[in-house]
């Protein structure tokens, strides 16, 4: 095989976290931090921590496009945030409504669009506990352009 691993670093920004996205050109991490509400930015080689930026509650997915040097971030509550990019400094240029349970998405690059996979959940039992199962018919794709 020729994968193998080539090194290992703690991810000092977050106790919790969830998703990684990755800057080739500056050698950069973006890590979902869901223990503080923010997006941490390290070093991909040596693990240090460059910076760290609010972010939307329930971070699902997060996507960094190095065309437009943007941070594409998905949120569960029904949301999708834009970050730009200026050096270390992250700012939330815009956000589209998704729809509640958007978690994880796919990029085009070429064409700019998102494309977010969302099914309806509904209650397993009368009493509706968990776990929720989902409504039947209900998988759909979001296109975002």
């Amino acid at each position: 095989m020729w994968l193998k691993v080539k090194n290992r670093f703690p991810v000092a920004v977050a106790k919790f976290w969830c998703s990684l996205a990755y800057d080739a050109t500056t050698n950069r991490l973006f890590v979902v931090q869901r223990d503080r509400e923010s997006i941490g930015v390290m070093d991909a080689t040596t693990g240090a921590v460059i910076t760290h930026f609010s972010a939307i509650l329930s971070v699902g997915d997060i996507y960094f496009d190095p065309a437009s040097r943007e941070v594409y971030v998905t949120c569960e509550q029904g949301h999708l945030d834009v970050y730009r990019e200026a050096g270390t400094k992250y700012t939330n240029g815009s956000g589209v409504p998704a729809e509640v349970g958007v978690s994880v998405f796919a990029f085009d690059p070429r064409t700019r669009k998102l494309f977010l996979p969302l099914v309806e959940l509904k209650c397993s039992d009368p009493n509706c506990s968990l776990p929720l199962v989902p409504k039947p018919g209900s998988s759909v794709v979001i296109v975002i352009a």
